[in-house]
């Protein structure tokens, strides 16, 4: 069906705007549908993130085949999701920011800019990078602290001799941690 042909059950001729505002949003449904899809995403990425961190983490050198084979042979599936809900619980309210920010700043920058002159495209430009930028900046003071929190726990051994990999290098971590915050130690 093609957009410009649109037309309702009257037969008139629907009239789809060139941009949809923040006024024109049904908000809830916005939050919960992005918080959804995001955290789809999030699930189906996590595991990768989990071998990145611990490769930055170990001193030796292992392929992300035969530390993925590790974790699942010493942890199961749910090593993979090692800090797994903390970073979900943190990233929900972060990503509710950043879009709520965005289209809040998007439309009250670009309406300021009409009114002292510049033109749609002009406007349209700046707004887009401001919003960008506020937003980016927003939506970090909540998820930094929490990726920072998820990281460690994605490192984090629990101990014992199944939990070898997931130990790996854990303990020089916690010390080059200790001392990177503490240098008198």
């Amino acid at each position: 069906m093609s957009f410009s042909a649109a037309k309702d059950d009257s037969g008139s001729d629907i009239n789809i705007p060139r941009d949809i505002d923040w006024h024109m949003l049904d908000k809830t449904r916005f939050f919960f549908m992005g918080a959804a899809l995001f955290s789809g995403v999030s699930t189906a990425l996590y595991p990768m993130v989990v071998l990145k961190t611990r490769q930055q983490v170990s001193s030796a050198q292992y392929s992300c085949i035969n530390m993925s084979s590790a974790i699942m042979r010493y942890e199961g599936i749910r090593g993979f999701y090692k800090g797994f809900g903390t970073s979900l619980m943190g990233t929900i309210p972060a990503r509710a920011l950043y879009m709520g920010s965005l289209e809040v700043t998007k439309t009250n920058v670009s309406n300021a800019l009409v009114e002292l002159g510049f033109s749609d495209t002009t406007s349209t430009a700046v707004a887009s990078a401001a919003a960008g930028v506020a937003s980016a900046m927003a939506a970090q003071l909540v998820w930094t602290p929490i990726d920072v929190v998820s990281q460690r726990l994605m490192v984090q051994g629990t101990g014992g001799s199944k939990t070898m990999l997931a130990n790996l290098n854990s303990e020089s971590y916690r010390m080059d941690l200790m001392l990177s915050e503490n240098p008198l130690c």
